[in-house]
């Protein structure tokens, strides 16, 4: 047997957004993670789940700050808060190409503050002379003491060995993440 329960709007990580005394049901969700999380069963029968939200960001990066990306990298999304941590599903970047090819120090890469180790690495979409999107490749951990993903801190984009040289172009860095507790 099987029912509706109309949701409503939620205003608290703690309210139930459906209930059912007939099934036995209730969910629960929490705005600061993303994640739903439930119960259902018959009494002494209790199934308890938490389904974390995939989560997507896109941001615009002109040129000035593509030039300083080294010294200053782009924050992309903001620390979690305690418990939490980042963790990139897919990145792409697009480059709006404006007349001039970027050269020298032209590996982008998404990296958690404080990491020793990115988790994501594009070495081609600055070095373009047309409009383009392109896919980030994701990078493992090599050495024994890289830090990757750090508990409550953000994901920038930066540059891998230093500030680009020219380039006149605009790029989009499109993000799909989602947070893991730790």
């Amino acid at each position: 047997m099987s029912s509706t329960v109309e949701v409503p709007a939620i205003t608290n990580d703690a309210d139930i957004v459906a209930s059912s005394d007939e099934d036995i049901l209730s969910l629960y969700w929490n705005k600061a993670t993303g994640e739903l999380k439930g119960k259902t069963g018959a009494a002494g029968d209790i199934l308890e789940f938490t389904s974390t939200a995939i989560k997507q960001v896109q941001i615009s990066i002109p040129t000035a700050e593509v030039l300083q990306l080294f010294t200053t990298p782009k924050q992309l999304v903001a620390a979690p808060g305690a418990g939490f941590a980042i963790v990139v599903i897919e990145a792409s970047t697009e480059i709006i190409f404006a007349g001039s090819q970027y050269i020298t120090n032209v590996q982008l890469k998404t990296i958690t503050d404080t990491a020793t180790r990115g988790q994501n690495l594009d070495s081609q979409i600055l070095t373009s002379t047309v409009s383009r999107i392109g896919s980030m490749a994701s990078i493992n951990l090599t050495a024994a003491s890289d830090k990757q993903i750090i508990e409550d801190k953000a994901l920038m984009l930066s540059m891998n060995t230093g500030n680009p040289v020219g380039g006149d172009s605009n790029i989009i860095v499109r993000l799909t993440y989602r947070l893991i507790s730790v």
